[in-house]
């Protein structure tokens, strides 16, 4: 309801959900009266009112005032609440049961094994889809859409496109490059908006609004959708089941993982920073077989005798893309190709100043081959000096 109060405000037929003026003594469509009017006021005794809520038809139900009033609708899309609950409960055990199944060797079967498998991560892993799975299926309800669409790759971007700009086809944009990270932004803050919260904190922070809005009593656009008895109470309690679950394990894995995995995730970090120079080596060599193959290089010799040719590179960033490069020091060395009856070999040599591998056959490169090693190469230390075009 809105409007002042000397020219009325719009109210709803209790008896066909027409809208009406509150200054009208009755519904214009079909006659009821309106019992708040002055002149109907005696005939208040004799009907059963209340003046937070009234059914305004088609199954609608208007609570609250005009200043701050929800629309309670009966639900005909979002499906059985039931299987959502249980169908998601069901398929977060199994998730754990399978991934135990899969990280453990049930042959060497005892806790200490469990513990040091990597069980622990795929707990933390699998209670965060599930807690952000189920955070979505309430946004769905909560809007009227099926709650299984949560679980369909690319359907669940068309349905929360639809919830927001009432087209499907605009979530598949989502998954086009540079554009979709733009839509993507814009989904968020509308539909921040339409849970009426700040659409620029919920792009900001959408790992913590998003529970919000899933998990709290926030309705969608002022309305709010039932489709079973006692809904709010039993959803409610559906949401705290999930919730401490979902907390639950993560907790246990986290706590798993720092007591009994410590080494291992030390480890894990210590090979990941060891990848950046394996994954450089791999690039850059890519590049100048490839390069070498269609004869794209020069060198400052005649290298018709030749059978070895080296490329060096001060800064490898300089000619193949790294992410977050800028983060580190940057890498020189110089690939080596070596020409021979059975084709070609290709070497590598890579360093930081500080770690990285001496010359290496690209086949041979892993990890373990990462130690602390330091280049002080020159153009001058090879006998036929070649660069890519």
């Amino acid at each position: 309801m809105n409007g002042s109060s000397d020219k009325g405000y719009t109210i709803y037929c209790s008896r066909c959900g027409a809208e009406m003026n509150s200054n009208s003594r009755y519904c214009m469509k079909c006659g009821n009266l309106n019992y708040d009017h002055s002149a109907n006021a005696s005939m208040k005794n004799y009907v059963k009112s209340d003046n937070s809520s009234y059914q305004v038809g088609s199954g609608k139900l208007l609570v609250g005032n005009d200043s701050n009033q929800t629309m309670t609708i009966f639900a005909n899309n979002t499906g059985n609440k039931n299987k959502s609950f249980y169908g998601t409960l069901i398929f977060y055990i199994l998730s754990l049961i399978i991934s135990f199944f899969i990280t453990n060797d049930l042959s060497s079967f005892n806790i200490t094994n469990i513990l040091n498998s990597l069980f622990p991560y795929c707990i933390i892993i699998l209670s965060i889809i599930f807690f952000y799975l189920y955070c979505f299926q309430q946004i769905f309800v909560k809007c009227n859409k099926p709650w299984w669409a949560s679980f369909v790759p690319v359907y669940n971007f068309m349905i929360l496109s639809e919830i927001v700009f009432h087209k499907k086809w605009i979530g598949l944009l989502c998954f086009i490059p540079i554009i979709g990270f733009f839509v993507g932004l814009v989904l968020l803050y509308q539909l921040g908006k339409k849970f009426k919260l700040s659409g620029f904190l919920v792009v900001i922070l959408p790992f913590l609004y998003l529970p919000i809005i899933g998990y709290g009593d926030r309705s969608f656009d002022g309305v709010q959708f039932a489709n079973e008895k006692d809904a709010l109470e039993i959803d409610y309690k559906r949401k705290k089941i999930i919730l401490l679950l979902t907390i639950f394990f993560f907790i246990l894995g986290i706590i798993c993982v720092f007591i009994y995995n410590q080494s291992s995730v030390e480890n894990g970090w210590s090979n990941f920073k060891k990848y950046y120079y394996v994954y450089c080596a791999n690039k850059i060599t890519s590049k100048v077989k490839n390069q070498f193959d269609k004869g794209n290089y020069s060198c400052d010799s005649d290298s018709s005798n030749s059978s070895e040719y080296y490329f060096y590179y001060s800064n490898i960033e300089d000619y193949v893309y790294v992410p977050f490069s800028y983060l580190r020091e940057g890498l020189s060395g110089y690939v080596k190709v070596v020409i021979d009856d059975g084709g070609e070999d290709i070497y590598i040599s890579v360093s930081d100043g500080k770690y990285g591998f001496p010359l290496t056959n690209i086949n041979d490169i892993d990890t373990e081959k990462v130690k602390e090693y330091s280049t002080n190469y020159s153009i001058s230390d090879f006998s036929n000096y070649c660069h890519l075009k």
